[in-house]
């Protein structure tokens, strides 16, 4: 495989709870105790991509240069081009034209996870079956299933790539973009969004390199990518699961971790028993060889970073516990702590939620009692 990646962190933050962790871009928040950039590298080289670039703006430069440097934790070649300024995909592919030098390429933003058969998309390009694939997914928020049963459906590798089947009025997602209606959401079947991430064949740059310039600053690629339409280049859909793409809604990020989780493995019970013994470890559970665990029962999966301590307390499913982290006296379910935060015998179950780096979460016992707290921009409480 020749094909090269190209990761977007030249956007613009999320405003509000994506200054959840203030010492570094929204890219590296963690889930499942990584961040979320380094998930997209992970993907990368299980495809067979090994040269990447990383595209910047000033506000992700230095943050992610400290962070990845060459890519060598990952076995890849990585790339760091900078922008002048935040600016969108296609400013990033513009930037990324002599990097790319006319290969085919996985673009996708360095604030998402992709689960699918990168490999099996590559290849899809590279052997001129297409010139361009624009990944699709459900969209979670319409509740609606967009394949009826009974939809043919093509799979390659592990069954994520799929073309919807035309049923009734429903388009055919295979064959739009080669006449018809152009590549927007609003020509979509119902149920059916366009992703951030996209596969460009060799050679697209360059042929698309004026619509790049009119497209300057948007986030989205569905213009350049109607204009390649109508000029003859093949661009067809593909539907994908497992994407996820956080632009500072919270649940989303909780989504992503709990998508993470699921893949642990399960860890061996006799080894398990014999280090914690006094506490109950039950199902996938990961924990680093550091962390501190005392009278605590944990359900997976979830998984406890290095130097935490979780004494006297409860970790129910789907909880990621930051590196340094403390969960003391305290039952807490379907939520990521990050590093150094601290939850402290706060008398009830916390659940569905977030806790920012360093933060800490306790109950005063102090007279009167008195709800005392210091809450940032974007944040919610919700007192039960």
């Amino acid at each position: 495989m020749v094909a090269k990646g190209l990761i977007l962190a030249n956007a613009a933050e999320p405003s509000g709870p994506g200054a959840l962790d203030l010492l570094r871009t929204h890219h590296l928040l963690p889930v499942g105790n990584t961040p979320i950039l380094f998930h997209a590298f992970d993907a990368l080289r299980r495809s067979g991509i090994r040269d990447v670039a990383i595209v910047v703006a000033p506000h992700t430069r230095d943050a992610i240069a400290e962070a990845v440097s060459g890519g060598a934790a990952w076995g890849l070649q990585v790339t760091h081009i900078a922008e002048p300024r935040p600016g969108g995909a296609a400013d990033a592919l513009l930037a990324a034209e002599d990097f790319l030098d006319g290969s085919a390429c996985l673009v996708q933003p360095a604030d998402a996870l992709l689960k699918a058969d990168i490999a099996a998309l590559v290849e899809e390009v590279e052997s001129d079956e297409s010139d361009a694939l624009v990944l699709v997914c459900h969209d979670r928020s319409s509740g609606e299933r967009a394949v009826p049963a009974g939809a043919a459906a093509v799979s390659a590798g592990e069954g994520v790539i799929a073309p919807l089947a035309a049923v009734g009025r429903r388009p055919d997602l295979r064959a739009m973009g080669n006449g018809g209606a152009p590549i927007t959401n609003g020509s979509l079947p119902p149920g059916v969004v366009i992703t951030g991430a996209n596969v460009l064949g060799a050679g697209v740059i360059a042929r698309a390199r004026r619509g790049l310039r009119e497209a300057r600053g948007a986030q989205g690629l569905a213009p350049v990518f109607d204009a390649l339409r109508h000029d003859g280049a093949r661009v067809h859909t593909r539907l994908v699961h497992g994407w996820h793409h956080y632009r500072g809604d919270v649940d989303e990020l909780l989504r992503m971790n709990r998508m993470i989780l699921d893949e642990l493995e399960e860890a061996g019970d006799a080894a398990r028993e014999s280090r914690f013994a006094g506490s109950q470890i039950e199902g996938r559970v990961a924990i680093h060889p550091t962390a501190q665990i005392e009278a605590a029962v944990i359900r997976g999966p979830a998984i406890i970073g290095a130097g935490a301590a979780v004494i006297d307390a409860y970790i129910g499913p789907y909880t990621s516990i930051g590196d340094g982290a403390r969960i003391e006296g305290a039952e807490i379910e379907h939520s990521i702590v990050l590093p150094g935060a601290s939850v402290l015998h706060i008398g009830g179950r916390l659940g569905t939620s977030v806790i920012g780096r360093g933060a800490k979460v306790f109950r005063d016992f102090s007279i009167p009692r008195t709800l005392r707290l210091q809450v940032g921009d974007g944040a919610q409480v919700s007192l039960r």
